[in-house]
Parts: C-alpha cells; structure tokens; sequence
C-alpha cells in the first residue's frame, strides 16, 4: 500500500466517520447514513485533491533538477517517481532507451508497488511499444510476471523492445 493509497483510505473513513456523526446528530439514524456517505465522498476528494498538489509540486521540483541529477535519481530504488523523471528527460532531448532494462527490472521485482512504478514508466516512455505488453499484468504474482516477461522479451527481441 503506497501513502497516497493510505491517505485516499483514510480520507475516506474520517470523513465517513465524521458526516455519519454529523448525521446522526442533526437528523437520527437516516441522517448519519447519507452524512455517511456524502462525508466519505467529501473526504476521499480532499485526499485526492492533496494527491494531487503533491505531485504537481514533486513535477515541479523535478524540472528544476539538472539533467545529471535526474539521471541518478533514476537508479535509486526508493524513487517512485520513474515515471516522471524519465518522461522530463524525454521532454530535454536525452534519449530514454537505455533505461529500458531497469523498467523491465522493476516490472519483475517481488514487490508490487515496484512492478507498477515499471509498467507506468515503460508505457510512459516506450508508447509505441504499449501494446506488446498487452499480456503482461503488474497484480499478477512475481512469478508470474517474470514468467510472461521473459516470454514477451523472447518474442520481441528482435523488434527492439530493450534496446
């Protein structure tokens, strides 16, 4: 579970919590359903709304970032901003496709939360190449994800796929 998953949850669950209380007070058991439930809505947008101030503030930073800097954010592990970083390097000229190995890396990892960084960030920079990971599901367990990479790499190794 990432952080913005968490605040997304706990957004939730305050504001379910907190209109059902509402509710209840102002208008018995069929008020604290619907404060319930428009409460939970109303915390879920507000979490979602910070989720994304976050991100146009980490984008914004990483504009900001010299090409060199951002090339080495790339090989850190703790970065879940792949994406995002690959995608400005795209927008200055540099030449992404060396980095294609590390993204099918990250799409093979035991973890979860790696396997999806590496597919958002592969169909990010390589969209041409989206479509040949049409079998390939990161919610799949890890075996079976290196399974079905190894077998789209074999098929598309010939077309370019990690060069």
């Amino acid at each position: 579970m990432t952080f913005n998953e968490l605040l997304l949850f706990v957004g939730s669950i305050s504001g379910l919590v907190a209109g059902a209380m509402i509710g209840h007070r102002l208008s018995g058991l069929g008020g604290a359903v619907v404060g319930g439930v428009l409460g939970s809505l109303f915390g879920y947008l507000l979490a979602r709304f910070s989720n994304q101030c976050f991100r146009a503030l980490e984008t914004h930073r990483i504009r900001r970032k010299s090409t060199c800097e951002l090339e080495a954010l790339i090989g850190d592990q703790h970065w879940q901003w792949v994406d995002v970083v690959l995608l400005e390097l795209k927008h200055r000229g540099i030449d992404t496709a060396r980095h294609a190995d590390f993204l099918l890396a990250l799409m093979g990892s035991d973890h979860l939360h790696e396997r999806l960084m590496g597919k958002r960030a592969f169909e990010v920079c390589f969209p041409d190449k989206r479509h040949s990971l049409s079998e390939y599901s990161p919610f799949e367990d890890a075996r079976m994800c290196r399974e079905k990479l190894s077998r789209i790499l074999a098929r598309s190794r010939t077309n370019g796929l990690s060069q």
